[in-house]
């Protein structure tokens, strides 16, 4: 993994630029022979489709899983445990209004499958007690109370030109999880699509 650190005038912007490919370095784990994975199916629920990633996974080998991760967690390997994100108010002035031009919610997720960078669906390696999982912190694109990382339209008190519209939009960013490749029978470690913020952008007016 290369670091870029970008500085303008009030931030630092720091570049991820991810080399990882393959199977988890440095260790290798095989699935248990009383346990094989090959020719297992990922089934996606049609309201994962649109998000990327999903937390109930119809036929998910839970048994499976948790011997992967006590596997994981014997050698000493580090899960991936974020705390809630705070929010911007807790990082700046404290005297700022802050007024969302685009509705979200925050959420730990513990996935049990994800799109991959390549845009390929992997099961996860996670567990139901959520302590010992795999867990991300994720802000999520809202209607309401539901996830809806479809685009739609930004809040009235922005205003653009005559010729761009607002529009609100799932951002992603790429996090490391430990997952299930059943075509090798073993563990892989590969970055996966997370959703990291909601977004306002301005797109341009196509007239009729």
């Amino acid at each position: 993994m290369v670091i870029l650190v970008k500085e303008t005038n009030y931030f630092l912007h720091i570049i991820f630029i991810l080399t990882m490919k393959g199977p988890a370095q440095g260790f290798k784990i095989r699935v248990p022979e009383n346990m094989e994975a090959r020719g297992m199916k990922l089934n996606i629920p049609e309201e994962c489709e649109t998000l990327g990633i999903c937390e109930n996974v119809p036929d998910y080998p839970e048994d499976l899983a948790s011997t992967l991760l006590e596997q994981l967690q014997n050698k000493n390997i580090l899960l991936n445990n974020d705390p809630m994100k705070l929010g911007l108010r807790s990082r700046f002035a404290s005297d700022v209004e802050e007024i969302p031009l685009c509705p979200s919610f925050q959420k730990a997720i513990y996935p049990k499958a994800a799109r991959n960078r390549y845009d390929e669906w992997q099961f996860i390696i996670n567990t139901n007690q959520t302590d010992n999982g795999q867990k991300f912190a994720a802000e999520i694109c809202s209607a309401g109370s539901h996830a809806t990382p479809e685009i739609s339209s930004c809040s009235a008190i922005a205003h653009f030109s005559r010729k761009h519209e607002g529009k609100c939009i799932q951002k992603y960013i790429l996090r490391k999880m430990f997952a299930l490749d059943p075509t090798t029978n073993t563990v892989v470690e590969d970055f996966f699509q997370v959703p990291s913020c909601c977004t306002c952008i301005a797109q341009n007016i196509i007239d009729d």
